[in-house]
């Protein structure tokens, strides 16, 4: 349980960074502006991840055994809010040209941050090749 809450606490951060970060290299500014997207992403981020995330998770765990693309496409579910945002109808130059590739990195978030989710919260004794060997004495 403490992974689930730290991977819901973790994964909507790193996602939302993530993706500041490519539309900052992609506009070729970081610097100026750097805490307004993070700022605005995470405003949004929380809420989507607690409303769409957490039923997402007790679905699939329920019912499947989490992998990698089932926290993905969930993350991009997730950025539905995001998505709808940008929907709403801005007018200007700057949201005729960057309307495209935001709605792009939105969707990119929601999957980074999945994909987090399930770094955090998958179980290393389901997958053999995360368990370590230490404590087994060789046999000659």
């Amino acid at each position: 349980m403490f992974r689930v809450i730290v991977g819901f606490a973790l994964a909507p951060l790193v996602g939302v960074l993530v993706s500041s970060t490519v539309v900052g290299a992609a506009s070729g500014d970081l610097r100026s502006g750097w805490w307004v997207l993070p700022m605005a992403g995470v405003i949004i981020a929380y809420p989507s991840a607690l409303l769409f995330g957490v039923p997402g998770y007790l679905v699939v765990r329920r019912f499947l055994n989490l992998k990698w693309w089932h926290a993905a496409l969930a993350g991009l579910l997730c950025s539905l809010p995001a998505w709808l945002a940008l929907a709403y109808p801005f007018t200007g130059a700057y949201f005729e040209r960057r309307w495209l590739l935001d709605l792009t990195l939105d969707g990119m978030a929601g999957i980074v941050a999945g994909v987090v989710f399930w770094l955090v919260v998958r179980d290393a004794r389901s997958n053999p090749a995360l368990q370590g060997t230490r404590g087994k004495a060789a046999v000659p």
